[in-house]
C-alpha cells in the first residue's frame, strides 16, 4: 500500500497541531464483518492513549462506511 502504518499516523498528530496545523483523519472505507467493532476499538483506544487533550478537541474526523450489497456490486462494477 506504499503508507505508514495508523499507529506511525496516530504518533505525528499531536506534534502536527503543535506546529499549528489542523489534524484531521478519514477512516475509510468502514466494513462490517465480525469483529469489526473491537477492531475499530483499537485504533480509537490507541489514538485516545497518545493524543493530548488539545489535540483530541481540535481533532476533525470522517468516517466512511461501506454500504455495499449484492446488487450494487454490479452497479459498481460499471
Amino acid at each position: 500500500m506504499r503508507t505508514s502504518p495508523i499507529s506511525d499516523r496516530i504518533a505525528v498528530m499531536q506534534s502536527f497541531r503543535e506546529a499549528g496545523y489542523e489534524v484531521s483523519v478519514s477512516f475509510a472505507p468502514v466494513i462490517y464483518y465480525e469483529g469489526w467493532l473491537e477492531d475499530w476499538k483499537l485504533v480509537f483506544d490507541g489514538m485516545n492513549e497518545v493524543l493530548d487533550e488539545q489535540t483530541k478537541r481540535n481533532l476533525f474526523a470522517e468516517i466512511i462506511f461501506l454500504t455495499h450489497n449484492e446488487q450494487l456490486h454490479y452497479v459498481n462494477l460499471v
